[in-house]
């Protein structure tokens, strides 16, 4: 009995720690996005931003499969970070072959790539300082993961605290 009270007060505290990430996210709205998407999860992404077709384009920048077909399409828009996190669970939590997922958010809006050259089990962040914070178990992140990463990364304060 000990024991469950003690589970069950663990899944309280992280449950309060989420509802306090996603109200801080939701006090700092939306920030405006662009993400390279890879073509396979195009349609998890865009069910889990809730981005019309029409907002989304190929990325001329990336090489064209055996069909002719972009490998990577951008999604642009402003999302919450809630939402952000979302899709980017949609997307990544069990794609392989992508490389690392880059997160660079030094610039005037989000910008959410690739680097094919790293493990794609990893996540890269480049915070609003220029810090550069690597986080490995991309697979494993959850939306709440995600949400503290992006909420600390657009608030400069580096990525959550995890990865070095």
């Amino acid at each position: 009995m000990v024991q469950r009270r003690g589970v069950l007060l663990q899944v309280v505290a992280v449950a309060a720690g989420v509802a306090g990430l996603i109200g801080s996210a939701r006090a700092a709205d939306e920030v405006e996005v662009t993400w390279r998407v890879p073509a396979p999860r195009l349609q998890e992404a865009m069910a889990a931003v809730g981005v019309p077709p029409e907002r989304v384009k190929p990325d001329a920048a990336t090489v064209e499969d055996t069909r002719g077909l972009p490998l990577l399409y951008i999604v642009a828009g402003a999302f919450a970070l809630p939402v952000l996190a979302q899709g980017l669970v949609s997307v990544y939590k069990d794609l392989t072959r992508s490389g690392a997922t880059v997160i660079d958010v030094s610039g005037a809006k989000v910008d959410i790539t690739h680097d094919l050259k790293s493990p794609a089990d990893v996540v890269i962040v480049k915070d609003r300082d220029g810090k550069v914070t690597v986080i490995p178990g991309r697979p494993a992140l959850d939306a709440a993961r995600w949400l503290e990463i992006l909420a600390s990364a657009v608030r400069g304060g580096g990525a959550g605290g995890a990865g070095k």
